[in-house]
């Protein structure tokens, strides 16, 4: 009764293996482009949300260490609700494997930094310190152990407190007042976090304009140096999803030409029975979407998998940052298929 259906579904039955296989080609051509959009889309999710934990939204860097006593000025800024110091500077650390140079930060305790634990915590009190996880791995450490910290002639027994997850290498956080002891600087900052009610350009040229003052960024301005990037990756992503979104079409144009060969005397045979040409097309047309819909209900669950394999992979070779796919990942890069 319904012959436009009837007859493309006994096209698709016919010939099942060859079926199985343009299903299963389009299924992982399209699935391995949808993984593509989900591993850019999910990684940039995740380095968005790990800075939107933090309760800063401007932060100030210091052309040279700066005198607690001379940031007066920090209370007097318009809008800005609250101020945290920072002292940072390059340490060498040195177990009993290795010795590594890394970059030591000091922030307050319970302040407006949350770095991304994966072991331990960050130490609340003492010469505890958080390592880089790739840094621990280097130096052959874990939560527990003692290091050796160096600061110029300066050294100091620390205890690892824990290992968190960063994107950028070789970093250590701990409390700043021991991070002061260790760099000399007890009494000076490096750099400054502020939790401002706006943080505005304005606010930012106004902090520009005082002494010693290097560098302000803005949260927003972070976030957006960290879209670029991953702009920057998608347009390799959209070449690569172009090449093998165009394998599926050159798959699709080798199995219409072999089924329109291989069912010529089919086709002579419904010709007697009066279907005419566009109607034989139609069927042609309609078996082709019926493989191509399958093979794309196959891309979902491929592409889930490719890009969960592809994140772990990358997430823990590379950005050192635990990254897991996201479902907005596979729905939007769907919707033009």
């Amino acid at each position: 009764h319904y012959p436009q259906i009837a007859m493309p579904l006994h096209g698709v039955l016919r010939n099942p293996w060859v079926s199985g296989m343009t299903v299963a080609g389009i299924g992982l051509a399209v699935g391995v482009s949808i993984a593509y959009f989900i591993a850019i889309d999910s990684f940039n999710s995740t380095l968005a949300r790990s800075f939107a934990a933090d309760a800063w939204n401007m932060a100030v860097d210091f052309s040279v260490p700066v005198w607690r006593r001379d940031l007066g000025w920090t209370q007097r800024l318009p809008g800005v609700r609250r101020t945290e110091l920072v002292v940072q500077g390059p340490v060498t650390l040195q177990s009993d494997r290795a010795a590594q140079p890394a970059r030591v930060t000091g922030y307050a305790v319970g302040g407006m930094r949350h770095p991304t634990m994966l072991t331990g915590a960050f130490p609340r009190y003492g010469d505890g310190i958080v390592l880089q996880s790739k840094l621990a791995a280097r130096l052959g450490v874990a939560a527990g152990d003692t290091l050796r910290l160096i600061s110029e002639d300066r050294h100091f027994d620390v205890r690892v407190a824990g290992t968190f997850a960063s994107p950028v290498p070789g970093l250590a956080y701990a409390p700043i007042t021991a991070v002061g002891k260790w760099l000399a600087m007890p009494d000076q900052a490096t750099g400054l976090l502020i939790d401002a009610a706006r943080p505005t350009p304005a606010l930012a040229d106004a902090i520009k304009g005082q002494p010693r003052v290097g560098e302000v960024i803005r949260k927003p301005q972070l976030l957006g140096r960290v879209r670029e990037i991953a702009d920057e990756a998608m347009s390799v992503v959209y070449l690569a999803a172009a090449f093998t979104l165009t394998a599926v079409v050159i798959i699709l144009m080798a199995i219409g030409v072999f089924t329109v060969g291989d069912r010529a005397a089919t086709y002579t045979t419904l010709r007697t029975l009066g279907y005419r040409d566009g109607t034989l097309r139609r069927f042609i047309m309609v078996e082709f979407c019926m493989l191509a819909g399958l093979g794309v209900l196959l891309a979902l669950p491929a592409g889930w998998l490719i890009a969960d394999y592809l994140l772990g992979k990358v997430g823990a070779a590379w950005f050192d940052v635990p990254v897991r796919p996201a479902w907005r990942g596979v729905l939007w890069p769907g919707v033009p298929l």
